[in-house]
């Protein structure tokens, strides 16, 4: 035991060093002020509102289905509601102003009430969480159409992942705390993160009923890791529907290479005529050779398949080696020269184009 507790005491120290800054909005010490909401944009309605105000130092501006009570336990209420027996469908939008700097890393937590309590703790069937876009943008702002920003309503949302955008989907609707975490390593500077609790997806059949109450938003800054290049693009939140059902598609954003100094990316082409069947008979390959000329393999970093659609528990572009319907993809290296192996329960060749991409070391 004493072994374990100087561990974790060694590992606090650690992660406490390895850690620049940490910056912590709290709604639970905003103290009760008639006069705290007046400029707002929303003071009619008691509430934060477009316009930007201060929370332990950082400026918070919402938009939409929000709502703030002074009375313990405080936290800042979003609403996502969609096709529930009102018709109605709204999310909520909170921007916070923080200084995100290019060329480091940030974990952005949200800690809150994963709450149903409209329908007085029972959730009925069929009822399921909104998810959370979670965005670092350029402007603390908060563009939208909607007519008035202090009401519910619903705000036109870009619905994608990648470097500068994730998403939270949680299939869990059970009344628990929760901390969701999001990592972003920005390649040029942002002013704010945006945080969409959103009634996503846009399916008639599926009803979004869900309140999360926000308590805190953590924001770590560590030392800079490189993207993945795993994103989650899916709705993990409700039931996965059949292949090619309009409104799952997520697109990912990929980084532009010359973003990235000494990282490129090619998007490159497999056809079914240049894959040959290896020599035992038990599946089929390609040299990187015959997709990218003249790269060394000490510049490789990685090698992703693009997929038509994301896959459950998966992104759209998974890292190889993966599997995808039902096709199993891994890479070999051989005589200086990297090989994409292809094999399937079957042992039928690839009959359709297959997309990849190649991540390298700019030399």
């Amino acid at each position: 035991m004493k072994k374990i507790i100087t561990f974790i005491i060694f590992l606090s120290l650690v992660i406490s060093k390895l850690a620049y800054s940490q910056a912590t909005i709290d709604f639970s010490t905003i103290t009760y002020d008639p006069d705290f909401f007046n400029n707002s944009g929303c003071p009619t309605y008691h509430r934060f509102g477009p316009n930007p105000i201060s929370v332990n130092g950082y400026n918070i501006r919402t938009v939409g289905s929000t709502s703030y009570t002074w009375n313990a336990p405080k936290d800042l209420s979003l609403y996502a509601w969609g096709n529930t027996e009102t018709g109605q469908r709204c999310n909520a939008i909170v921007a916070v102003d923080y200084p995100f700097i290019a060329n480091k890393t940030y974990i952005v937590e949200l800690y809150g009430m994963n709450d149903h309590n409209w329908n007085n703790w029972v959730v009925p069937k069929d009822h399921y969480n909104g998810v959370f876009w979670i965005k670092l943008d350029s402007s603390p702002e908060i563009t939208t159409n909607v007519a008035n920003k202090c009401k519910e309503s619903l705000s036109p949302v870009e619905r994608t992942v990648g470097r500068y955008s994730k998403l939270v989907a949680d299939r869990s609707i059970a009344f628990e705390m929760k901390t969701y975490s999001v990592k972003f390593s920005p390649l040029e500077n942002k002013s704010s993160v945006k945080i969409i609790f959103d009634s996503s997806p846009i399916d008639p059949k599926v009803i979004i009923d869900n309140i999360f109450r926000l308590k805190t938003i953590k924001i770590t800054e560590i030392p800079y890791e490189e993207e993945s290049g795993r994103y989650n693009s899916t709705y993990l939140n409700v039931p996965f529907p059949p292949r090619g059902t309009p409104g799952y598609d997520i697109p990912i954003i990929l980084d532009n290479p010359s973003n990235q100094p000494g990282r490129l990316v090619a998007s490159v082409t497999a056809n079914p005529n240049q894959w040959s069947q290896n020599n035992s008979s038990t599946g089929y390959s390609i040299k990187l050779s015959q997709l990218i000329q003249n790269l060394k393999i000490t510049e490789l970093v990685n090698i992703s398949l693009m997929t038509d659609r994301p896959v459950r528990g998966n992104s759209g572009s998974p890292n190889l080696p993966c599997t995808y319907l039902d096709n199993y993809y891994s890479i070999t290296y051989a005589s200086d020269d990297a090989v994409i192996n292809f094999t399937n329960p079957t042992n039928t060749a690839p009959s359709a184009d297959i997309n990849f991409n190649i991540t390298y070391n700019n030399p």
